[in-house]
């Protein structure tokens, strides 16, 4: 029910540690005056940012797999009452977990 999300968010989330943090902008150098200083603190601040959303993009996949965890143990240690269908188990006993593990997803 939930590790349709578990695998697919740690397999991005080892891809976007690689791409988010080994890769960077091109640095430019100093002893070249080719550009500007307000495109030299431009690249600086996208520099940052790029590290900023790579972690927020991270974080967030790493919450899908915490959560899905938790939530798999909790659908095959607890009993639950009897519903309809699998969607109707989810709206009645995990739509928080649901919503959550789906948003973070979306998110990272």
């Amino acid at each position: 029910l939930f590790n349709n999300m578990k695998l697919p968010a740690a397999v991005v989330t080892a891809g976007m540690i690689s791409l988010g943090f080994a890769t960077s902008f091109p640095e430019l150098s100093s002893s070249n005056n080719k550009y500007s200083l307000e495109l030299r603190e431009r690249c600086l601040d996208l520099k940052r940012l790029h590290i900023v959303v790579a972690l927020i993009a991270v974080t967030s996949e790493l919450i899908v797999v915490l959560w899905s965890a938790v939530e798999v143990n909790q659908l095959t240690e607890r009993r639950y009452e009897l519903a309809y269908s699998v969607w109707d188990l989810i709206q009645r006993d995990c739509d928080l977990a649901w919503s959550a593990v789906n948003s973070h997803f979306i998110l990272g």
